[in-house]
């Protein structure tokens, strides 16, 4: 019982403190997925319908 116990309160520390690092590191892991949504597909999409094209940099640029 007590090593139950004790076994729980652990997990429950690990659940209470990765809650927190991800609260704590949100807006850096929403911009990271942002970027790499924006950015990634949108380019890969650009690059397939234009392969030899250099305007898509700028155009990028002016989007955001």
């Amino acid at each position: 019982m007590i090593d139950f116990l004790s076994s729980l309160s652990i997990l429950g520390w690990l659940l209470i403190g990765l809650a927190g690092f991800t609260l704590w590191q949100m807006p850096t892991i929403l911009r990271m997925m942002w970027r790499i949504l924006s950015t990634g597909a949108g380019s890969a999409v650009r690059r397939e319908r234009m392969p030899g094209d250099h305007t898509s940099l700028p155009d990028r640029k002016d989007r955001r």
